[in-house]
């Protein structure tokens, strides 16, 4: 889970969300799920993202126990929507 903040024009301190990213054996760029997240739903979204992940990830496999293989599995569309939905 990658978090960017930055502050729109009025000042508000927002967050761009990526997930799926990550370096090892196989390095790959973190997509953006989600843009102008207000700060104060941070904890609640990242949860959600964390409970799409324990509902769906694979822990069959140490390797491939990673949200970047769930994410590369379902495809960024329908892990944004299982996010979005909890």
């Amino acid at each position: 889970i990658g978090l960017q903040v930055y502050r729109d024009a009025d000042g508000e301190l927002l967050l761009r969300v990526l997930v799926g990213g990550g370096l090892g054996r196989t390095p790959i760029i973190g997509v953006q799920i989600r843009d102008g997240l207000p700060w104060r739903h941070l904890l609640s979204y990242v949860e959600a993202i964390l409970r799409v992940y324990n509902r769906h990830g694979r822990r069959d496999n140490k390797y491939k126990a990673r949200i970047k293989i769930l994410v590369k599995a379902l495809g960024i569309e329908a892990f944004s929507r299982e996010v979005e939905a909890e």
